[in-house]
């Protein structure tokens, strides 16, 4: 398993608020095809322009299949402020105690 770890910035509050819906979608249609195999987790930092997304897969071209990832990745460079930041990451462990839907 390959955990990979992406922090970027966008621009502005807009460009904010369109990320986050982008990546709804993403999350909306992985909950429709329930693909196995993957962990995926994005997250909105306090500053309300960073994001982090972290995945822990096999095959990190897995996520190429998702409409909705492609719809985020195509336009992700018209959002940005800098240049994505990606690295790998070796996992030492992982708690989840909560539900979520």
């Amino acid at each position: 398993m390959t955990t990979q770890i992406i922090r970027y910035r966008v621009a502005d509050q807009e460009k904010a608020e369109e990320n986050v819906r982008l990546v709804r979608e993403i999350f909306a249609e992985l909950a429709r095809e329930r693909p196995g195999g993957i962990t995926y987790q994005s997250y909105r930092l306090d500053d309300g322009l960073t994001f982090v997304h972290v995945v822990t897969t096999d095959d990190l071209q897995i996520m190429m299949r998702f409409e909705a990832f492609l719809a985020f990745t195509q336009t992700l460079g018209g959002r940005l402020d800098g240049v994505p930041h990606r690295e790998e990451a070796t996992p030492i462990g992982f708690f989840d105690g909560h539900l979520r839907s």
